[in-house]
């Protein structure tokens, strides 16, 4: 009994859906994570600082007063 324990596999088909459930929640937890970063521009990774300065430029040049 142990022998046939040790033996027995599961199929290559269950390791083939494993990979790609794998793969796709990869996929899925990446394209949440940009999402959520592209929502709060001035905190994740993905900055827009410099467009932020070229705008405070652009008002002062209008005579618009800055925060």
């Amino acid at each position: 009994m142990r022998t046939a324990a040790h033996e027995d596999h599961p199929p290559p088909a269950v390791f083939l859906l494993l990979a790609t459930l794998s793969l796709l929640a990869a996929v899925l937890a990446i394209a949440l994570w940009l999402i959520i970063d592209l929502e709060a521009p001035r905190y994740g990774l993905i900055r827009i600082d410099s467009a932020d300065h070229l705008l405070r430029d652009v008002r002062a040049s209008m005579g618009v007063p800055t925060r």
